[in-house]
């Protein structure tokens, strides 16, 4: 299963005119987000203390990465890099080293 650090941020443009149909927004967000997490879909979420933006830790495919995102969609958007665990870090130089020329 693939690890991915989903960095996100909001469009404020998209959100709610008043303050407070904004919180009531985010408040909701929240909700479907403790959904997540309690399902397992994500490991971690957190904002920046700015409000405006943040990370999540998704496991699982490209598609239930995706899933996830999209019901968030489109006042959120993201930038998604899958991440490697210190083995396959350590695996991969390993194999990147015994493809050198030489060896």
């Amino acid at each position: 299963m693939t690890k991915f650090f989903l960095k996100w941020w909001a469009d404020f443009s998209r959100l709610p005119a008043t303050p407070q149909e904004g919180a009531k927004f985010r408040l909701k967000v929240i909700e479907m987000l403790k959904v997540d997490l309690k399902a397992g879909k994500m490991t971690d979420w957190g904002s920046f203390s700015n409000g405006k933006d943040g990370y999540a830790i998704v496991e699982g495919s490209e598609e239930d990465v995706f899933a996830t995102m999209y019901k968030f969609m489109p006042v959120i958007s993201y930038e998604v890099f899958p991440v490697l665990s210190a083995d396959q870090y350590a695996e991969g130089i390993k194999r990147g080293v015994a493809q050198m020329p030489g060896q």
